[in-house]
């Protein structure tokens, strides 16, 4: 009778924990209690898709976004160096074109001295022939 009593009263004991086991826990904590166990003892559970052109177009996206922020750098660079060139061409056409200017300048005035020389070395009565 002794064992019979034991049994009453550890299930008794059980019966009050686990009512009061329910009374602490909601039904919404319990299934979230049970997801985050059910979700830790699957860690190393994978799912995947094969790639397809729909699944790989924001990477293909992302890898021409990078190609094409290389070449906006590059032109970037290239224009930089252009601008260098267009300056020392400028200086460079300046330059030209004042020692065009004083290259005429002289052959005018050359040939203004050859004239009034020549002028002064014949007489206006004398016509020569070379």
């Amino acid at each position: 009778m002794r064992n019979h009593h034991v049994r009453g009263i550890s299930l008794s004991v059980a019966v009050i924990l686990l009512a009061y086991s329910v009374s602490l826990f909601t039904p919404a904590m319990i299934a979230a209690n049970l997801g985050r166990m059910l979700a830790n003892a699957s860690v190393g559970m994978s799912v995947g898709v094969e790639p397809n052109p729909y699944n790989t177009l924001a990477s293909d996206l992302k890898k021409m976004e990078d190609d094409l922020d290389a070449r906006e750098r590059r032109i970037l660079s290239l224009e930089e160096e252009l601008r260098g060139r267009r300056a020392m061409e400028t200086y460079l056409a300046y330059g030209s074109l004042a020692l065009s200017a004083c290259l005429f300048m002289l052959v005018g005035v050359n040939f203004y001295l050859d004239s009034r020389r020549t002028r002064e070395r014949q007489s206006p009565y004398v016509v020569s022939f070379r």
